[in-house]
């Protein structure tokens, strides 16, 4: 894999829209286009792991030679993670989309194979993305979009006894919530 795509810009050929809905999805995007801009260091990390698949990550001729550079492969598994969809499926996606084409920065290659993503997906280690969601905390602190002080956790876990809900259950329930609730009020007003 190589490192960086080429610095070279890419051309948009994806029509304009006037939709909130599009225009939305656009700029969700394009804010996280922003954040890796501003953090080469997010794509350096996913590199160590992406280099091993390659020939000349590999150190010699084994492994295969590079056609995607890792902002490549990183900003597919990106699309794949907000869209929520299966690898076979994001491909699918990207290649229907000059949008996620631009997105991918894959200019004029061809989309990628799913079963080159997935093998891409499983050769980033769990150390890497704990690394990049650290340098990514990081990054929301300084550049002041979360504040510490704001952020509010509550991570108490309390045992209870629970049922299966059955109809009759339910209404049982309710029968025994508007008694106690009835018997409340009648305590406060005896006329």
């Amino acid at each position: 894999m190589r490192l960086k795509s080429d610095p070279q810009l890419y051309l948009d050929w994806s029509v304009a829209s006037s939709s909130k809905v599009v225009l939305a999805y656009e700029e969700k995007y394009n804010r996280v286009s922003d954040i890796l801009d501003s953090n080469p260091e997010l794509i350096a990390l996913c590199h160590r792991d992406l280099a091993k698949l390659s020939r000349h990550g590999a150190g010699g001729r084994r492994g295969r030679k590079a056609e995607y550079t890792t902002e490549n492969i990183v900003r597919a598994l990106i699309v794949q993670m907000i869209e929520g969809t299966s690898l076979r499926e994001t491909i699918v996606r990207i290649a229907h989309s000059p949008f996620l084409q631009n997105f991918v920065r894959l200019g004029v290659r061809k989309v990628m194979d799913f079963t080159l993503l997935d093998k891409c997906f499983k050769a980033i280690q769990p150390e890497t993305w704990e690394a990049v969601n650290a340098r990514l905390r990081d990054y929301a602190f300084e550049s002041g979009r979360i504040q510490p002080s704001k952020i509010r956790t509550d991570t108490t876990v309390m045992e209870v006894n629970i049922h299966y809900p059955t109809t009759e259950s339910l209404l049982w329930d309710c029968w025994r919530t508007l008694k106690r609730l009835l018997s409340g009020i009648r305590g406060r007003n005896p006329g």
